[in-house]
């Protein structure tokens, strides 16, 4: 391999998306969104349905997870964790199928549970990191820690190396 890797960006046309697309460019890029990506190859689909992360993610080197409803004010509390949770398993295990051994999502700090939080709570120690007891209340959280889970259960159980970060508040350049 002449060190450029092929790697999937699931949610590439999005918010956080269109800007790995661009830090990868060096790399061979596949956006895998609902939508069109302006410059990058697309394969139009949707994280909910396994056919479709089985044929966008196929022949991949790397899978970037940015795909989610993004905030308990988008949609029903039953899209938005149906399309959090069962797509974030859905990427892991058609990553797992075609032998994809690398896997990173992003999670939110959302999912400590502090930040959509229906009753106040403290941290059981401070500093926070990421060895933290995650608490959430709502189900953006609650779909966020699951998509963790999920992920930890594809390293445990398959080999596969997958990262979670946790971005705090995204925000683009000219904001």
């Amino acid at each position: 391999m002449n060190g450029i890797m092929k790697i999937v960006i699931t949610g590439g046309a999005g918010f956080l998306g269109k800007w790995l697309v661009e830090e990868f460019k060096d790399n061979e890029v596949m956006v895998f969104d609902c939508v069109g990506h302006p410059t990058a190859n697309t394969y139009i689909g949707s994280i909910e349905n396994f056919s479709d992360c089985l044929a966008a993610l196929k022949g991949a080197d790397a899978i970037i997870h940015t795909a989610a409803r993004n905030s308990p004010s988008n949609g029903s509390p039953e899209d938005l964790y149906r399309i959090n949770a069962v797509g974030t398993f859905n990427v892991h295990e058609a990553a797992r199928r075609l032998g994809i051994k690398n896997v990173i999502s992003t999670s939110s700090e959302a999912a400590y549970g502090f930040f959509f939080k229906i009753r106040d709570f403290l941290p059981l120690y401070l500093p926070l990191d990421e060895k933290h007891l995650l608490r959430p209340q709502d189900y953006y959280s609650l779909s966020k820690k699951a998509g963790e889970d999920i992920a930890q259960s594809y390293a445990d159980a398959y080999g596969m190396t997958t990262s979670v970060i946790r971005p705090s508040w995204i925000v683009s350049p000219e904001d």
